[in-house]
């Protein structure tokens, strides 16, 4: 399975999770008046933890009631560049900083995630990311 992000000629910018990227976009711009690009697809085993981390972390960022749409920001391109590079662990620390440190609201310290994310697999992935 991909996580992948499609990003819309609005520049907002939708994270999911398919088998298949290229069939999702074309089936989700049948359904959309902008056009829609695959900017990033990253294969990884954890896809589901990781679509819900980075929708979780990002909400702060989702346009309206839309829970996979994200408008256009820095995190944003700094997660979609992550993800570029073949990095879906950098791409969910990105979006964990993002939301402990400008989004406060959200989460009260970086522990509230590590706790969330506890046997995950990803707790460990990102602490072994940013530790070496």
């Amino acid at each position: 399975m991909y996580v992948y992000a499609i990003q819309d000629s609005g520049g907002n910018v939708k994270f999911g999770k398919s088998n298949n990227p290229i069939a999702r976009r074309s089936n989700l711009q049948c359904g959309n008046a902008n056009y829609l690009t695959l900017v990033a697809v990253c294969q990884d085993d954890d896809y589901d933890k990781a679509e819900k981390h980075l929708h979780g972390c990002l909400r702060s960022l989702n346009i309206g009631m839309v829970g996979e749409w994200f408008q256009p920001s820095l995190a944003i391109t700094l997660v979609v560049n992550s993800m570029l590079n073949g990095h879906l662990d950098w791409a969910a620390q990105i979006a964990m900083d993002f939301c402990c440190f400008f989004a406060p609201s959200q989460a009260k310290s970086r522990e509230h995630f590590w706790n969330r994310a506890e046997g995950s697999g990803w707790n460990e992935r990102i602490h072994a990311q940013t530790a070496g």
